[in-house]
């Protein structure tokens, strides 16, 4: 391990976390940072284009933009601190552009600058002046790989730095100059806005219509040193600010402009907003020119009106990449009046686990920097009166980064790797007590990688899976559902871990859990103890030898194991009793349905070849009140019709068994051409008895498992951060909403729809949490505008 420079840090309870949690890293990097080899970015190149600059071009009319190199890398000469020429290499087989790739710098004038675009790509221009033909030229760095662009940002503030100084005012004051560091492209709807109106604290104000407005984001110009550092305040560097700005332009001179303010926190809502699609509201946002004139407070909801939905589209989703982006841009190192104040450098034996012996100052860069293979770095804010930090660490050569969030501690933690890096809130100085190892269930991690198109994506986990990312992970079901074998039951309930994953929310969301009643045949008397849940007993019969409800209990709570459990057993044994059974089954629903309990979703995994008219009352009943019944099919295959109430299909959810293949298991009964069919797994559930070596299948299993993945959809529907974003949220619960969004995401197996809980997530899932549950947002929102 290499120190450098020994300094004091005046918080020994950050020193004590920060000791703790580098301590911690330390014992499993290849765990965290995985076990896939590092990114060669020697390797790494991009295309680079031209477009020259018209002096007199004519309206509508741009120069043709042409590649010039297809595979180039910044030549070493760029790459220094102060440089006057933008020099690139070709990379291509036998280097034939290579005279070409040579462009001088203009005073003022040529910044490289990184382009937005919803795609996530990133992408970087500058203006600069071709010397063979003394023209002006757009060049542009695009399909830039994601282990590259470190090195292009690198640059891109040298350059910045050059051309920029600080401003030194009246006396002795300083003030920082800033300087644009990102900008929306081309494809931006920059004219399509055709009103905004801010609205803060009952006060509606019209904004001037713009012309055009431009989505810019800025750096300014400080040192990442504390002031007490003299030595380093020289060492100035382009600093983040934290948020993006929309800035308007007017189509005269003298109308007046505004700004509004995006930062990582403001809500943008489209998809859903109750002024229609036409508008994008943000809201929690602030617009300078109002506060500066007293208008308003400090924060309240913008809105863009447009005249094309499309338009509005493609506005919100160029504002979600800024927030993207300015998640990026905060885990990877200091923001605008954050400093530096502890970093600490590793050699490539870190596997030692050697401690630091005290605090260690800001590096000074060394030639010898890139031989560190994981870096340390503590920062800090002051906000609010009160010293925050955020620990940052990163590992050489891999693009992916570890984001820790302690949002119960004071002290604000984050862990980056390479590029990227995490955070910790914390209102109650907690963790410095209770010491960090005691604290790590309380922690919220989130990893930041890159998808396989090299857009950056951001997902959220818990410390205990970020300590296991090289291991396959633990099944979250109940012990005693096991799969029938790694290639069949396994691998679709693995699928539904990754859902669940996605799906599950905040321990601290004080939102509603979902009640479920459990109609069948009660608890195994060895088994009643093993749940927390209120029973009734319909039967009479005060000992209990059947399995059938066990299991379905069981299933159901692999699905969804924050359900409120209310499970009333209607059979003596696994079979249903035509007679007493209906009645037992409509006084059980009753009892369910009715407060203190009322439940959301009732499992019903059992039927009848009669039709009852009390029990068609009793779910009748349950429907008008809002409440899911699922039911079972029947085992029947053809020698009888859909089991009652299953076939019930105005007021039950009728469920049929897939095996694992989504084909149709073959005890099913006739799908029926009057409504939709759906089918999910039910094949092949390790019998709740661990000692006997059974299986269990049947649309039983099915009703359980389709129970589940409803209660889940409807909990994800009740959390905070969703309810607002999904359409008729409230309504997602009840009959026509579950069929609506079951019939979203199944697919077509002969005369049946199986439901694959994959359609919930993005075809490339598990990357970034919070594109998972956006992907869940929308096709539930879709699902719920078809909804009756």
């Amino acid at each position: 391990m290499k120190t450098l420079h020994p300094s004091r840090l005046e918080n020994e309870d950050a020193k004590k976390v920060f000791d703790e949690l580098e301590k911690e890293i330390l014992n499993f990097p290849d765990r965290i940072f995985q076990s896939k080899p590092p990114a060669d970015s020697s390797q790494a190149t991009f295309t680079l284009s031209e477009r020259v600059v018209a002096s007199k071009a004519r309206s509508g009319s741009f120069p043709e933009e042409v590649v010039i190199c297809p595979k180039a890398r910044l030549h070493e000469t760029t790459v220094k601190k102060k440089t006057k020429v933008f020099k690139c290499r070709c990379c291509c087989v036998d280097e034939p552009h290579s005279d070409g790739l040579t462009y001088k710098l203009i005073k003022e004038k040529s910044f490289l600058r990184e382009e937005l675009h919803p795609s996530g790509l990133r992408k970087w221009f500058i203006v600069t002046l071709k010397p063979e033909t003394l023209q002006l030229v757009i060049v542009r760095l695009s399909e830039v790989s994601p282990i590259y662009s470190k090195e292009v940002e690198t640059l891109s503030k040298n350059i910045a730095s050059q051309g920029i100084s600080s401003e030194r005012g009246i006396g002795t004051a300083v003030r920082p100059r800033t300087m644009e560091m990102i900008q929306n492209d081309w494809v931006f709807p920059s004219t399509k806005i055709m009103k905004v109106i801010f609205h803060s604290f009952n006060t509606t104000t019209l904004l001037p219509k713009p012309s055009s407005v431009e989505l810019k984001h800025f750096g300014v110009l400080q040192s990442p040193h504390t002031e007490n550092d003299v030595g380093h305040q020289a060492l100035t560097n382009l600093l983040p600010q934290s948020y993006f700005c929309i800035l308007s332009r007017g189509s005269h001179s003298d109308e007046e402009n505004w700004e509004v303010r995006v930062n990582s926190h403001t809500r943008i809502c489209h998809e859903t907003n109750p002024l229609g699609r036409l508008v994008v509201t943000l809201q929690n946002t602030t617009v300078p020119q109002a506060m500066n004139q007293a208008q308003q407070g400090p924060e309240g909801d913008v809105h863009f009106y447009f005249d094309l939905r499309e338009d509005a589209q493609l506005f919100a989703a160029y504002l979600k990449a800024a927030q993207d982006r300015l998640r990026e841009l905060f885990v990877r190192g200091p923001m605008e009046n954050e400093k530096i104040v502890d970093s600490r450098l590793f050699d490539a034996d870190y596997s030692l686990r050697t401690q630091t012996n005290g605090w260690r100052e800001f590096p000074i860069p060394a030639e010898d920097d890139t031989q560190a293979r994981i870096r340390f770095m503590l920062v800090a804010l002051q906000e609010d009166g009160e010293q925050r930090y955020k620990a940052i660490m990163s590992r050489e050569g891999y693009a992916d980064a570890v984001c820790i969030d302690c949002r119960e501690f004071s002290i604000i933690f984050y862990m980056c790797l390479e590029t990227d890096s995490v955070t910790v809130k914390d209102k109650t100085p907690q963790i410095p007590q209770r010491g960090l190892l005691k604290s790590l269930e309380d922690i919220e991690v989130w990893i930041s990688d890159y998808d396989a198109n090299g857009k950056s994506v951001v997902s959220q986990m818990s410390w205990e899976d970020l300590t296991r990312r090289g291991t396959k992970p633990r099944s979250l079901r109940a012990t005693f559902i096991k799969s029938e074998n790694e290639r069949t039951a396994g691998d679709w309930l693995d699928v539904v871990d990754d859902l669940i994953r996605a799906m599950r929310g905040d321990k601290k969301d004080p939102y509603e859990r979902v009640k479920i009643a459990i109609i069948d045949s009660g608890l195994h008397d060895r088994e009643r103890d093993r749940y927390q849940t209120e029973y009734k007993d319909f039967t009479g019969v005060p000992t209990n030898d059947s399995w059938h409800g066990t299991c379905c209990a069981g299933i159901i709570q692999g699905m969804y194991e924050e359900a409120r459990l209310y499970i009333a057993r209607v059979f003596e044994r696994d079979h249903a009793d035509e007679i007493e059974g209906p009645l037992r089954m409509a006084r059980a629903i009753h009892w369910a349905i009715e407060p203190p309990r009322s439940v959301g979703i009732i499992s019903i995994s059992a039927g009848f070849r009669n039709y009852s008219k009390e029990l068609d009352d009793a779910v009748t009943r349950a429907k008008a009140a809002g409440v899911l019944v699922v039911a079972a099919a029947s085992n029947w295959q053809n020698t009888n019709t859909v089991a009652f109430p299953a076939r019930h299909n105005l007021s039950t959810m009728c469920i049929y068994s897939t095996n694992t293949g989504n084909q149709s298991s073959s005890f099913n009964p006739e799908p029926r051409a009057d409504t939709q069919n759906f089918a999910i797994l039910g094949e092949g559930f390790q019998h709740p008895d661990q000692r006997r070596n059974e299986r269990l299948s049947g649309t039983s299993m099915a009703t359980a498992v389709a129970a589940g993945l409803a209660a889940r959809i409807v909990d994800f529907s009740r959390q905070n951060d969703n309810k607002a974003s999904i359409f008729r949220a409230q309504d997602v619960g009840k009959l026509p909403g579950m069929l609506a969004i079951f019939s979203a995401m199944s697919k077509p197996a002969g005369n049946l729809r199986y439901i694959s809980p994959l359609e919930l997530l993005p075809l490339r899932h598990g990357v970034s949490r919070e594109a998972d549950r956006q992907r869940v947002r929308e096709v539930l929102s879709q699902a719920m505008e078809r909804a009756n």
